[in-house]
């Protein structure tokens, strides 16, 4: 599909479904080794690991000779240092010399560093010399861009100074007494920090650090003639191997290897003979949690599905214990927020709610719970959806035991939530504005106390505790639209942010409670009052608990098992009640927009488990933002654990026995588990 086409679609008032005849893309991972999948058309390769930049090897050199060859550092080197350390320079003293020719200069861009203790590059298009942390030595010594190779050169003197060469002239001395700090690692990083960032952009050559103080003499800058390593070289490289690793032409065993490629080398999935078939010579793939698998679509935006019915198939065989995600992706297109949409599940909770025999009255039968995470239904008759008008009052008596992020107390739709920032109180607007009480920390020291949030709309936020307000923060902003009917408590939607900590007599008032209102004496509870929406005292043995207004509303266990769910980027989550076994063995999951029937129709192992009303198509994913993810969404996110095969993704509304569904077949001595 053309970016155009489907734009314009979009906006005419009278567009209808773009048919593609029922187009089938499925990927069933038969290659068995290598790092290019096939979908059953052969059009479409998508690469196994993560999208980075290698660096390249360049004809290019201050020789110019054949065979002489340079390096763009293009993701940045590493050089382990760990291991009878040679480069522990922290003392000094130091040369570092370098044949460069850049592209471009701006800002901080790194030749090397060594350690978390010294580096040099460039501080815009001037020479730099840094102790990292302690002070960046500046010079007025610009080096030109102007597409020629030149030589640099950094000599240190402890207690002394820095020298600065330029074309192995002296260009400029800069005193320093201080001494930089300890390494806290041992590792030598080349054309960018260790993290990749402060990149040097352009050609590099011979480079070398020496443990001495050269003079001018010494230095290899002389291009067609390079100086032979001197006593005092304890590494130089020359990138003339074509690929990494690069060699240290020094004593040392230094080889520098390309951090991106061992990126790009842990972050391939693996092929298992695990399969549904349970045939010899057929493949699944095997994610670990930092793997993927990618498809350019930048050129074509082919998976661009916006206003057109599809359906999306996968098998999987995976344990809810082994997910690192809230909410594993079995694929993704475009970008979350964005556009595009994604095939996921919500894996069952490995933290259910555990409860404690003593709540905060102290009292036989006083029970509270440390929530793990759970969930209140609130789509039938729905008592909920006014709070987001306000005015609205949270309290509850909790234990908090520690965090420095962000916690819940809960979440209603996608419009409200309270909770912690930090230490700090914090009532949130989802996706508007968090309103934090900057000025006070809560302890985090096990013990109870009663913690209430008064939001009045148009006004602001009342934050007391033990019953005393301790502080007003003003905002006029007001909340979104609920996305969902549902209220998490202890937790979020997603599975993140867990409160840690225990949780009693937990309530929701649609009124701006006074301090003499609040149910904050610990040994005496408070009735609830007639503005009280939801109260829980979590007093039985386990979930459900009940609500104890009028209201039938238990909170029962959070994604107590695996359910799918469909997200159109930007527009819903499309959490279903359909239910993938959590047995570790092979399931066929599907999920199908049925655009005359505006709905997501869910299934499992060939049945019908849920539909989902929905009537918005898709957003378009953003301008080179167009990759098709499996085992995860853009930039590695929520990752999945496990196998998966034959995805398969058809622009049509299929039925169940146009699905790829099979009875599967166990063979143990293939099994993941």
């Amino acid at each position: 599909m053309k970016k155009g086409i489907a734009f314009f679609c979009l906006w005419t008032i009278a567009c209808t479904p773009f048919a593609f005849s029922q187009d089938v893309y499925m990927w069933e991972f038969n290659e068995g080794s290598g790092s290019i999948v096939t979908d059953n058309s052969g059009q479409y390769d998508a690469s196994l690991g993560a999208l980075v930049s290698l660096p390249v090897i360049e004809t290019d050199s201050p020789t110019g000779q054949a065979g002489d060859l340079s390096i763009r550092p293009i993701g940045g080197l590493r050089v382990d240092d760990s291991e009878n350390p040679v480069l522990a320079l922290q003392q000094g003293p130091m040369t570092a010399e370098v044949w460069v020719k850049p592209d471009q200069l701006d800002g901080w861009r790194d030749i090397f560093r060594l350690g978390t203790s010294i580096k040099a590059g460039f501080n815009g298009e001037n020479l730099v010399f840094t102790f990292l942390a302690v002070v960046d030595i500046n010079t007025a010594v610009p080096v030109p861009i102007d597409g020629e190779w030149h030589h640099i050169a950094y000599a240190w003197e402890p207690g002394v100074g820095v020298s600065f060469y330029l074309d192995g002239a002296f260009a400029q001395f800069v005193e320093e007494t201080r001494l930089p700090n300890d390494f806290q690692d041992s590792y030598i990083s080349i054309g960018s920090t260790l993290t990749g960032t402060s990149q040097f952009l352009g050609m590099m050559d011979r480079l070398r650090i020496h443990g001495a103080v050269l003079t001018e003499e010494d230095l290899d800058s002389d291009p067609a003639n390079p100086k032979e390593n001197l006593e005092s070289t304890i590494v130089a490289y020359g990138f003339d191997e074509g690929a990494a690793p690069y060699q240290n032409s020094a004593a040392a065993d230094r080889p520098a290897i390309s951090m991106n490629q061992e990126i790009l080398e842990n972050s391939y999935p693996s092929f298992s003979e695990d399969n549904p078939k349970g045939e010899a010579g057929d493949f699944s793939m095997s994610f670990d949690g930092d793997d993927r698998i990618m498809y350019d679509d930048n050129q074509t935006y082919f998976f661009d599905i916006i206003d057109e019915p599809f359906t999306f198939e996968v098998w999987t065989k995976f344990k809810a214990e082994d997910q690192v995600a809230a909410r594993p992706i079995f694929f993704a297109y475009g970008v979350g927020g964005q556009g595009g949409y994604s095939f996921s599940f919500r894996p069952a909770a490995t933290n259910p709610p555990l409860v404690q025999t003593v709540g905060a009255a102290g009292q036989d039968g006083d029970k509270a719970i440390y929530p793990g995470g759970l969930t209140v239904d609130d789509s039938v008759d729905p008592i909920l959806e006014d709070l987001k008008e306000g005015p609205v009052t949270f309290e509850a008596w909790i234990k908090p035991e520690g965090s420095d992020s962000y916690q819940d107390f809960f979440r209603i739709g996608s419009s409200l939530k309270a909770g912690f920032s930090g230490n700090n109180p914090v009532f949130t607007l989802l996706g508007v504005v968090d309103i934090v009480l900057t000025d006070v920390t809560v302890d985090f020291d096990g013990a109870w106390r009663h913690i209430a949030y008064v939001w009045e709309p148009g006004s602001g936020v009342n934050f007391y505790i033990n019953g005393e307000n301790v502080g007003f923060v003003e905002n006029a902003s007001v909340p979104r639209d609920y996305l969902n009917s549902m209220m998490s408590i202890g937790i979020s939607h997603d599975i993140s942010w867990p409160f840690l900590g225990a949780i009693d007599r937990f309530r929701i008032h649609k009124a701006a409670l006074t301090a003499d209102q609040l149910d904050s004496d610990a040994a005496s509870p408070k009735e609830v009052l007639s503005s009280t929406v939801v109260a829980y005292n979590f007093d039985e043995d386990g979930a459900p608990f009940q609500n104890a207004t009028a209201a039938d509303r238990p909170a029962n266990i959070l994604y107590g098992e695996n359910r799918l769910t469909v997200t159109t980027f930007g527009i819903v989550d499309a959490h279903s009640n359909a239910v993938i076994p959590d047995d570790g063995q092979w399931h066929h999951v599907a999920a199908v927009f049925d655009w005359d029937g505006f709905a997501f129709k869910f299934y499992v192992d060939g049945e019908l488990s849920d539909t989902y009303p929905y009537e918005s198509g898709v957003n378009l994913s953003p301008e080179n933002q167009a990759f098709l993810y499996f085992g995860c969404e853009a930039g590695g996110g929520l990752p999945y654990v496990g196998l998966m095969d034959r995805v398969k993704i058809t622009r049509a509304t299929l039925t169940p026995d146009e699905f790829d569904y099979f009875e599967p077949v166990s063979v143990g001595n293939w099994s993941l588990y």
